[in-house]
């Protein structure tokens, strides 16, 4: 299956394709699974670096309240920017 036809990707990326959010509705736990399509992506919130330039994957990470799960492209400028508006 390619990126193009995974309904999971569509329904979390933006329109610019540079970024990732997915919140946590009413869930016990604090930890979320989204899709990634394929390249390498940032984790806002610890810096890790996810994902597979040849593949899209799924992904688990921490996402408690406040912190919710943002990913953007590697060394984009969105992400750069977003960085600093949070005072990184």
């Amino acid at each position: 299956m390619t990126d193009e036809f995974n309904p999971d990707m569509y329904e979390l990326n933006n329109e610019e394709y540079n970024s990732f959010i997915k919140l946590l509705k009413g869930k016990e736990t604090s930890e979320i699974e989204l899709y990634l399509p394929a390249g390498l992506w940032e984790h806002l919130w610890s810096e890790e670096v996810y994902g597979d330039e040849n593949s899209g994957t799924y992904v688990k990470v921490e996402a408690p309240v406040g912190k919710p799960a943002v990913f953007f492209k590697k060394g984009s400028k969105h992400g750069e920017d977003l960085k600093k508006s949070l005072s990184f």
